[in-house]
C-alpha cells in the first residue's frame, strides 16, 4: 500500500457533523479554514512516541484514543470548542489492519466532538504521531495560565495519579488496575467543564505533567503563590491505600489530563451549577501572595513542595511508592 493509497483509503472521509467545516480539507497541499467573526483560533500541537507515551504493542485503537483525547484536553484548558485536527503518522510499515483500526477510532472520537480531520502526513520510521488541534473560543474569553489572584480558590477535575499508577504497575510487571489503565490509555478531555468555567475561572491549565509542576506554571505566569491542602487532592480508589505514594503520583506523576483552575472566592459557589455529569470538581487550595507552592495537611506542617514532575529530558524517574 503506497502512502497516497493509505491516505485516500483511511483518512479521506466525509464528516457531515463538523461544527466548523473547513473550506478545504484532506487531499490538497494545504487545508483552508475560515475563522468565524467574533471568534479566536486556539491551537496546540502534541507528539506521542511509542515507548514514551504508550507502551510498545499498544493497540491502534488505544493509540488513537490517547492521541485525540490528550490534544482535546489542551482545548479544554483554553475553554475552546473543537474545530479541526491534522495528523502526522509515522509507521515502521503500512499495516492495513493497524491503520484501519487506528483511523476508525480516530474518526469515531473526532465525530463525537464535531472535530474535522483536515490533513497531515504519513512517513516511514519508528511508530510516532503528531497531532495539531485547532479550536474556537469567543474573542477575549479564552482561559489562560495567567490571571490567578490572591484569595482565589484552586480546583481540579476528576482524580489525580491514576494514570501514573497504571504506568508504574506496568513497569513492575504487575497487572494494572483497570480504571487506572483506562485513564492512562483514554484520558477524559474536560471540554464541557472548560466551556462552563469561562467567565468564572481566572486561570486554567491541563494537568499533564503532574499537579505540582502544572500548577506551578499557573503561579509563575500569574506572579503569585499558593498552598494546597494535600488531604483534599482527589485520588482514585486504587491509589488511596498507598498513602504518601499515592499522593506523590498525583503531585508528580503526570498523564492525568484533568483541569486545574482558579476561581475568585466570590464566584466559587457558582461551580455547583455545573452538571455533575461533566465530572467531579474539588477545591484543593488557595492562591496566596507569597511566591512558591506549598503543601499542608492535618498531619503535616506547611512546607514547600518538591520542585519536580514529569519531564521528557530528565534522566531519572524518582516517584516512589
Amino acid at each position: 500500500m503506497t502512502e497516497f493509497e493509505l491516505i485516500d483509503k483511511y483518512f479521506n472521509r466525509e464528516q457531515p457533523l463538523c461544527r466548523f467545516p473547513a473550506d478545504l480539507g484532506v487531499g490538497d497541499d494545504c487545508a483552508l479554514m475560515s475563522v468565524p467573526p467574533g471568534m479566536q483560533l486556539a491551537t496546540s500541537c502534541n507528539t506521542l512516541v511509542s515507548g514514551v507515551h504508550f507502551e510498545h504493542g499498544t493497540s491502534p485503537t488505544d493509540v488513537a484514543s490517547k492521541a485525540i483525547c490528550t490534544n482535546l484536553s489542551n482545548l479544554a484548558a483554553a475553554g475552546a470548542l473543537p474545530a479541526w485536527v491534522s495528523v502526522a503518522l509515522t509507521l515502521p510499515r503500512p499495516s492495513r489492519s493497524w491503520v484501519r483500526k487506528f483511523s476508525n477510532r480516530l474518526f469515531a472520537l473526532a465525530d463525537a466532538v464535531q472535530l474535522q480531520v483536515i490533513g497531515g502526513d504519513t512517513t516511514r520510521g519508528p511508530l510516532s504521531l503528531t497531532l495539531q488541534v485547532f479550536g474556537m473560543v469567543e474573542e477575549g474569553r479564552s482561559l489562560k495560565r495567567s490571571g490567578a489572584q490572591v484569595g482565589d480558590r484552586i480546583f481540579v477535575t476528576g482524580t489525580l495519579g491514576g494514570a501514573a499508577l497504571a504506568q508504574r504497575q506496568i513497569q513492575r510487571g504487575e497487572s494494572p488496575d483497570p480504571e487506572c489503565m483506562r485513564r492512562l490509555r483514554t484520558p477524559i478531555p474536560r471540554l464541557g467543564i472548560g466551556r462552563a468555567i469561562i467567565g468564572l475561572a481566572s486561570s486554567c491549565i491541563d494537568v499533564s505533567h503532574g499537579l505540582n509542576q502544572d500548577l506551578s506554571h499557573v503561579l509563575k505566569r500569574s506572579g503569585v503563590g499558593a498552598t494546597v491542602q494535600l488531604d483534599a487532592i482527589p485520588l482514585p480508589d486504587a491509589s488511596q491505600d498507598l498513602g504518601v505514594g499515592g499522593l506523590d503520583l498525583a503531585l508528580y506523576g503526570g498523564d492525568d489530563y484533568e483541569l486545574c483552575f482558579t476561581v475568585p472566592e466570590s464566584a466559587a459557589a457558582k461551580l455547583a451549577e455545573i452538571p455533575a455529569i461533566m465530572g467531579k470538581i474539588t477545591c484543593i487550595g488557595v492562591v496566596e501572595e507569597e511566591l512558591g507552592l506549598r503543601g499542608a495537611s492535618a498531619h503535616k506542617e506547611i512546607a514547600n513542595l518538591a520542585n519536580r514532575g514529569y519531564q521528557h529530558f530528565s534522566s531519572v524517574d524518582d516517584i516512589q511508592l
